[in-house]
């Protein structure tokens, strides 16, 4: 999926429980919560849309946890926001960095 820039939301669509679906702008991403997989190397952003609806996005590291170099927390962060900006425009710098260290303590 593309990121949006602030000027230009991409909306995407959204499974409901009940198997429906829910079309929602990227600008209406409200972050709750960060989760962390580390045996997938995965981040688990749960978020709020319009309407109370609670949904999970993943941010799978794997490929940049190979291919960075050097591997660092702020290298990380760069390309999670770049990639997922969407998903992490309102989640604070100092929270996203303890999580990605928490992920790279577990991988070395």
């Amino acid at each position: 999926m593309e990121t949006a820039s602030p000027a230009s939301p991409l909306t995407f669509p959204m499974r409901r429980i009940d198997g429906s679906f829910q079309t929602c702008s990227t600008q209406d991403i409200k972050p709750l919560r960060l989760g962390l997989q580390l045996k997938e190397r995965c981040i688990l952003v749960e978020y709020e849309v319009p309407g109370g609806s609670l949904a999970h996005h993943l941010i799978d590291l794997k490929k940049d946890l190979e291919s960075l170099k050097p591997l660092d927390v702020d290298s990380l962060m760069r390309s999670a926001r770049a990639e997922h900006g969407a998903w992490l425009a309102t989640v604070a710098d100092n929270q996203l960095s303890s999580i990605l260290q928490r992920l790279l303590q577990h991988v070395k």
